[in-house]
């Protein structure tokens, strides 16, 4: 009976993600400049026993898929918004690392680097200083916002519907 219930919720995830596909296409960069985008998602405590979150995000060059990830976060977080912002924090390190090897292959990147979210208290935290309602947010997530001050960055909202990034918050 167990093996059953698995494939039906396995053919359950085929099917609902049954739209989804992996495009590899080459696009010129324009001006020499080359363009990092980002999309990030979170589900708030799906597992019943850990209670953790799960982070997913893409990473695109180009508009070419080149780095996704889809993993229980390492700590149980008080809010959805705080699991976005975790989320956000992996995907701005992951961006960071292939903005250094690129420049360090000498291209050009295209600033500031977009970073798609559809949770509006986490965009708002990663533009803000924090306050005494995000004090409990780790230190270890808040380098955001400097990257934003900076202008390498800049997050911007995106419907939860068109977020590319929420099929990684499934788990199989």
């Amino acid at each position: 009976m167990e093996i059953i219930k698995e494939l039906l919720r396995t053919w359950k995830y085929v099917v609902k993600a049954s739209n989804e596909v992996l495009k590899l296409e080459q696009t010129k960069p324009k001006n020499n400049m080359w363009n990092l985008r980002g999309l990030c998602d979170s589900a708030y405590a799906p597992d019943p026993e850990t209670r953790r979150s799960v982070t997913g995000y893409r990473i695109y060059v180009m508009d070419c898929l080149v780095s996704w990830k889809s993993q229980s976060q390492k700590s149980v977080n008080l809010s959805s918004t705080e699991t976005e912002y975790v989320a956000m924090s992996d995907l701005v390190q992951e961006i960071m690392f292939l903005r250094q090897v690129m420049e360090f292959l000498g291209m050009e990147i295209e600033y500031p680097i977009v970073i798609n979210c559809d949770n509006v208290g986490a965009i708002f935290i990663a533009e803000n200083a924090t306050g005494q309602r995000t004090k409990h947010v780790n230190i270890r997530y808040n380098y955001i916002c400097e990257y934003v001050e900076d202008g390498i960055v800049k997050v911007i909202f995106v419907k939860s519907e068109e977020n590319e990034a929420d099929l990684f918050t499934k788990n199989l």
